[in-house]
């Protein structure tokens, strides 16, 4: 089985300390190609691949406690910011939308839209759609503001 051989290969370089073979094997894992689906395995090989400076692991081990927060009701949001912050600062586009996301909705912290707006145009200024589309967004909502404003809110 091919993916069993690429499975095994990454485990070879994920215990060899090859963070992009860790992420790689920590995809495996999570999604269960090649391997058996084990989210515990997964969180382990993007944590140390995530500590060793990895940007794909950090916003991927941000990602899962994520979506465990969700699922699980339990709060993460210290290891979401804390994931997306490392990735973010690497240039990270889709962190970077999801930190500024963070900030925005108030998730695990305090509604702050500087630093909100921040991150979302850094994730623009990358290319990343979504970002593009909520700048558009909110640059309309502005300016739909403005005219209400000017007009002492007729018509709104």
């Amino acid at each position: 089985m091919i993916l069993g051989l690429f499975a095994q290969t990454s485990l070879l370089h994920a215990e060899l300390r090859d963070a992009e073979a860790q992420y790689n094997f920590a995809i495996l894992h999570q999604h269960g190609k090649g391997v058996e689906q084990d989210d515990k395995k997964a969180l382990h090989w993007y944590t140390r691949a995530a500590k060793q400076g990895f940007a794909k692991a950090q916003y991927a081990l941000g990602k899962m406690y994520f979506e465990m927060s969700d699922r699980e009701r339990t709060l993460y949001y210290k290891k979401v910011l804390h994931w997306y912050t490392k990735a973010a600062e690497q240039g990270h586009m889709a962190a970077q939308y999801d930190l500024g996301m963070l900030y925005y909705t108030g998730s695990g912290v305090a509604v702050d839209d500087i630093q909100a707006l921040d991150w979302i145009t850094k994730s623009a200024k990358q290319g990343y759609l979504p970002a593009h589309s909520l700048l558009e967004e909110i640059t309309k909502s502005q300016n739909r503001a403005k005219v209400c404003l000017e007009n002492q809110y007729q018509d709104c």
